[in-house]
């Protein structure tokens, strides 16, 4: 929840004193990367802290299961109640998506 509170998907930031600020950026997954909220400075921001991640040649076996994991639930549990069915193109684009993901993730 923002502090509007709706709910969906935030971006958290923090302001000069460090207090935690929400920012609504969609109410569902599928449209975050439409969001108007989401500047592509702030798209960059993302993808260059998942390259990081998942470059990171420290990172543990655990924590690149941990994100597999977390990828499968998306996936599974939120994404999938978003369409009206699996074979939906946008649902299989999604689907892609992550499995290109888990593959990145695994390859390391």
């Amino acid at each position: 929840k923002d502090e509007r509170e709706e709910e969906g998907w935030c971006m958290i930031s923090r302001n000069r004193w460090g207090a935690e600020l929400k920012t609504l950026i969609s109410s569902t997954f599928t449209g975050i990367e439409n969001s108007e909220e989401l500047s592509s400075e702030k798209k960059e921001i993302i993808i260059d802290g998942v390259n990081d991640f998942i470059n990171n040649s420290e990172l543990r076996k655990s924590d690149r299961e941990a994100a597999v994991n977390k990828i499968e639930q998306m996936m599974g549990k939120e994404i999938v109640h978003e369409f009206s069915s699996v074979n939906s193109p946008l649902y299989t684009k999604y689907g892609n998506a992550a499995e290109k993901a888990i593959d990145m993730i695994q390859k390391k």
